[in-house]
């Protein structure tokens, strides 16, 4: 759990640094895009150190174009509020161009790709790390925290 919950931290502060890196625009809001992928991360539960001093209360939302130029589309939303110190949390918004891969490792969310191959968005520990096989994939954590993705592979692409 505290691996997943670095993970976390340094996949937003990834998100962020790519965020001002990239000012290309977005290229898989076209004919390009060979996936879409939905996620979302919500943790409310109020007794969980991993929702009030990690996270925060709240989660993680958004939406990724993955296109075949090698760059992925991202818009997310998070919020974390409740956390016992300054400042206490927040929300913001990402968009950003970030590079993706193909993987054959899983990430650290525990969704489990029947055909042993991942979409990699990003790079390195802090990477997005989704199923490539089309579907929908959730789990939880504890009472309060779960995960949902949906996969969309977009035909003939």
């Amino acid at each position: 759990m505290r691996k997943f919950a670095l993970s976390l931290v340094a996949t937003f502060a990834l998100a962020l640094a790519i965020a001002g890196w990239s000012a290309s625009p977005a290229a898989a809001y076209g004919n390009d895009a060979i996936y879409q992928i939905e996620f979302s991360l919500n943790c409310n539960d109020r007794n969980s150190s991993f929702c009030t001093q990690v996270v925060g209360l709240g989660g993680l939302w958004g939406w990724i174009a993955v296109g075949n130029d090698g760059f992925a589309d991202v818009e997310a939303t998070f919020c974390g509020h409740g956390f016992p110190l300054a400042p206490h949390g927040g929300a913001g918004h990402i968009s950003a161009d970030i590079p993706w891969s193909y993987s054959s490792t899983p990430g650290e969310f525990p969704w489990i790709d029947p055909n042993g191959q991942y979409v990699s968005v990003g790079g390195g520990p802090g990477a997005f790390v989704f199923p490539a096989t089309a579907g929908h994939y959730s789990f939880t954590l504890g009472p309060g925290i779960s995960a949902t993705a949906q996969i969309v592979k977009i035909p003939n692409r």
